[in-house]
């Protein structure tokens, strides 16, 4: 390989290390209150406690519903010394290893997420030349969805990987032409991806790929039936994928009868307590997931469906990126849960297409001159973009400065909104002088995007929006009682007044397993209840412990003596509950939590 070559290789990597570095220190900020998170990071300390690690629990129970890749990632990321300091008797010391538990237990999906971006840009090499390939991996690490869900430790950002790579992987098979080492990537990835989540897997990696080799192969690949000659790569491909992800798949099979009704009720989103219930144009929801390069993508849309409809000469790899988007997203419009973080793993075919406006729209009038002289629609759309970009950080700031935390103070204080404006106004500067460029741009939002991530995740991670519900509760369970105490959550469903979904959080915190029980008369005693408010008087003869006010919650905490003892009597000295006062999460009036 010449140097030339070499240098184009790893230019994508480089950028993907270079967010990777921007967005590792905040990782650790915000507390685990996401459920997706909430799920990996239970299974992990299950697994750290003597779990099963081929299939691991959940609860206890086994984890069929997602295969266990990023399961088995995010373990092997965790120390054991941190496990070890979850419940050290020293709150300091116990908040530090929480502190330090969620550094290593994101990073492993921010490396995905990150690795995600060179594979994009890769894609988009192979489309439409370097430009586009360093265009689009800058565009689509400085998106919104990016930033949202990169960092959290959740199966998602696993699965983007793995089908961005059998993007990249087919993308060379049917555009260059290159069969065997297209299908023996493209298989290879595609077994990590049903190990990411399973068959939902094949919807985001196989149709589109598909679609556009029945409509477009046989232009590159010289021959009008593009899937006889290289039938032998695609049946090796297909059979690598099968090694990959064949025995996790057959073994529950085997051991786990239940499981295939697991699955059915997966694909069904029938059992699920979290289903979104979206309206069916749900995944509309790109357009500001795709900010602040939404003008650029809307832009690139409808120039790829221009050159698609005309079936524009040299111009057809624009309908791949195409076709992988439009394809997928009809595809997963009809299951009944639809949640934003499922179109991460489409950001590298919507960040293509915003990237096309650059190749298209910005021509050079002279060889002698380097800088891009735009044409009035591609000063136009530059214009609007920057505009975007104005206004998204101008409402970042704005909630920095009105924004409270939980302790009353401003998301952005003085000491770090003064540097953060003067580095506002060097890249104001710099994007006047090249606004006009296409890496110019890209470079330059996805600067002031990574900054404008740390100064929210500051402010938002420390406010009560962004801290656990659950973790002051946990907090108090602590202090209260013994550390082997019996403690469940209590769920009464009643007919149109559904009891509130457990939330791991509280097993997270407390770092046991805390069991979900629907009759508290049937729990052995002494034993600590959680509960709703509405609930506290379907339970005489339980004492109150503390009840804590949350922001969306008023959550209590009651305790049972043990049977036979009258439940007036007083515990003693060494177990003796604080007494019952009302409390409120940190930061909001009448709180007394410590």
């Amino acid at each position: 390989m010449s140097v030339r070559p070499l240098r184009s290789f790893l230019v994508m990597p480089f950028i993907s290390a270079a967010f990777f570095a921007a967005l590792i220190e905040p990782l650790a900020w915000p507390e685990f209150s996401n459920d997706s998170e909430d799920i990996i990071v239970q299974t992990v300390l299950e697994m750290h406690h003597g779990g099963e690690g081929w299939i691991p629990t959940l609860g206890g129970a086994p984890r069929l519903r997602k295969p266990p890749l990023a399961n088995w990632l995010s373990a092997a990321a965790v120390r054991p010394q941190t496990i070890t300091q979850l419940d050290d008797p020293d709150p300091a010391i116990r908040e530090a290893a929480y502190h330090q538990l969620a550094f290593e237990i994101r990073w492993p999906a921010l490396l995905a997420s990150c690795l995600m971006l060179a594979c994009i840009g890769w894609t988009a090499e192979i489309i439409g030349g370097r430009t586009l390939g360093i265009t689009a991996t800058l565009l689509a690490g400085s998106t919104l969805v990016f930033f949202r869900f990169s960092r959290l430790a959740a199966t998602d950002a696993h699965l983007a990987l793995w089908v961005s790579a059998v993007h990249m992987f087919f993308a060379l098979a049917l555009i260059k032409n290159r069969w065997w080492t297209g299908c023996l990537g493209a298989g290879a990835a595609l077994g990590l991806a049903l190990m990411s989540k399973g068959p939902v897997a094949l919807v985001y990696a196989v149709p589109g790929c598909l679609v556009f080799a029945a409509l477009y192969g046989g232009t590159f690949s010289g021959s009008p039936s593009p899937l006889r000659r290289p039938f032998l790569s695609v049946a090796t491909g297909l059979l690598l994928a099968l090694a990959i992800s064949g025995p996790w798949f057959f073994d529950v099979l085997i051991n786990h009868p239940q499981a295939q009704r697991e699955w059915a009720s997966e694909a069904n989103a029938e059992g699920i307590n979290n289903i979104s219930h979206d309206p069916v144009f749900a995944y509309l929801s790109l357009l500001p997931l795709m900010l602040p390069w939404t003008v650029y993508f809307i832009t690139g849309f409808f120039l790829a469906e221009r050159d698609i409809a005309r079936r524009i000469v040299g111009r057809q790899s624009i309908a791949y990126p195409m076709l992988l988007l439009v394809v997928t997203i009809l595809l997963l419009s009809y299951s009944p849960d639809r949640k934003d973080r499922y179109l991460l793993p489409l950001v590298g075919p919507a960040a293509i297409i915003a990237a096309w406006p650059t190749r298209c729209l910005a021509r050079p009038l002279s060889h002698q001159r380097p800088p891009l002289l735009p044409d009035p629609e591609s000063r136009a759309l530059s214009m609007f973009h920057w505009g975007t970009l104005a206004i998204v950080a101008l409402g970042v700031f704005v909630a920095g400065i009105f924004m409270r935390t939980a302790n009353g103070s401003p998301w952005i204080s003085v000491g770090l909104l003064i540097p953060s404006l003067v580095i506002a106004a060097g890249l104001m500067v710099l994007m006047i002088r090249i606004r006009h460029r296409p890496l110019g741009v890209a470079m330059i939002t996805a600067i002031t995007m990574c900054m404008l991530n740390a100064l929210f995740l500051n402010g938002w991670s420390a406010s009560p929006s962004g801290r656990s519900e659950m973790k002051p509760i946990a907090d108090r369970l602590r202090q209260s009682l013994p550390a082997a105490f019996p403690i469940a959550y209590l769920e009464i469903l009643r007919p149109n007044q559904p009891g509130k979904p457990v939330t791991l959080d509280l097993d997270i915190y407390l770092d046991r397993i805390v069991p979900v029980i629907h009759d508290p008369s049937k729990l052995a005693r002494p034993t600590a209840l959680v509960l709703l408010e509405q609930d506290v008087g379907a339970l005489p003869g339980w004492n109150k412990l503390f009840d804590l006010i949350s922001r969306k919650h008023h959550w209590y905490a009651m305790s049972a003596p043990a049977t036979g003892s009258t439940p007036a009597t007083a515990p003693t000295p060494a177990t003796a509950p604080k007494p019952a006062t009302t409390q409120t999460t940190p930061g909001m009036p009448g709180s007394g939590l410590p």
